[in-house]
């Protein structure tokens, strides 16, 4: 039984809500965009003075595609610019491991009822008079950051407000090895949701060499590199996929599994490292907004400047091993 899609009107037109019923089935998510955007039609047109929220009640759900949840985690982004949220009630254990896999670090709350889910979104109403009630004083609650390493902005409410990039920062200033740059970064595109994983190349001589794996390289002055060089800007597989690509550059970019290459580019232009970033996103490269995509160029531009100048390349004295690695990588394709 295909998903069935019913409206719940919630008496506000900030706010609206889906009861979907049934099992996954080809074109749901098709079904949920269209939804979704005759919804942010209404809010753009009106004046909203409330908190913009959609609620996706689950409860009758069996099960939902890899496609509709990409489609929900896209637009929790495009709630998010309206400082709005999507909620869901009650997905069951194969739902919320969709939903999890997709929205990664974004919000995704659940919760028991369709009314638990209106309150949370709704507006508290002013409290006129509070009568003070004698007991033992509380201590005020404010949320820690789970690591001290990683410092977290708090702001006035006690609640984290944003990932500050510190601790990445550090990193390059203590240790010129981007080896060791690689977990801090890793950490902050994921907490900040720009990223899933990351692969790190550096120029060595006349090669691209992946950071902890020379033997995956590729000439840096080729196809792969000229076209990162001249782009000046992050990079999609489609955009890459070419007949000019190498063996060489073909093996890397299947080994590394990155959607989306970075530019290390220093104030000279040349290229000095590429950021292989794998953002499971439905759609890659293309689902990021204007200034994610500034951020990840910023981003380039301060690891380019601190990457150590380009050393003799030591992969290419052992071609025997790099032949062997691009028969591996085109026989396992």
């Amino acid at each position: 039984m295909a998903i069935v899609f019913e409206h719940i009107d919630s008496g506000r037109q900030s706010l609206d809500g889906l009861r979907l019923s049934g099992t996954v089935s080809g074109g749901d998510h098709e079904t949920f965009v269209d939804f979704a955007e005759q919804f942010m039609s209404r809010v753009d047109v009106g004046v909203v003075d409330e908190t913009v929220g959609v609620i996706v009640d689950m409860s009758d759900l069996g099960s939902i595609s890899d496609d509709l949840a990409g489609a929900m985690a896209s637009w929790q982004r495009k709630l998010m610019d309206h400082d709005g949220e999507m909620v869901f009630v009650r997905p069951n254990v194969v739902i919320s491991w969709y939903l999890d896999r997709r929205l990664g670090p974004l919000p995704h709350r659940t919760f028991e009822t369709v009314d638990e889910a209106l309150a949370a979104l709704s507006p508290a109403e002013p409290i006129e008079e509070i009568e003070e009630i004698a007991s033992e004083p509380v201590a005020e609650e404010i949320p820690k950051p789970a690591d001290p390493d990683w410092p977290i902005n708090v702001n006035e409410a006690g609640r984290p407000d944003r990932i500050s990039f510190a601790v990445v920062h550090k990193a390059l200033r203590d240790s010129s090895d981007p080896a060791l740059w690689m977990e801090p970064l890793r950490v902050m595109l994921r907490r900040t949701g720009l990223g899933s994983s990351i692969q790190l190349c550096r120029r060595h001589g006349d090669q691209m060499t992946l950071v902890g794996r020379s033997e995956y390289c590729f000439p840096a002055n080729g196809w792969l590199g000229s076209l990162l060089a001249s782009a000046d800007c992050p990079l999609s597989l489609t955009e890459i996929a070419g007949d000019g690509l190498t063996l060489n550059e073909r093996a890397f970019l299947k080994w590394c599994e990155a959607d989306v290459l970075v530019p290390l580019l220093d104030d000279e232009g040349q290229l000095r490292g590429i950021l292989c970033v794998k953002s499971e996103r439905d759609g890659g490269l293309y689902r990021y907004r204007s200034g994610e995509l500034l951020s990840l160029s910023l981003l380039g531009r301060l690891l380019a400047r601190y990457l150590p100048a380009p050393a003799p390349s030591r992969a290419q004295s052992d071609p025997e091993t790099q032949a062997e690695l691009v028969i591996e990588e085109l026989l396992s394709i």
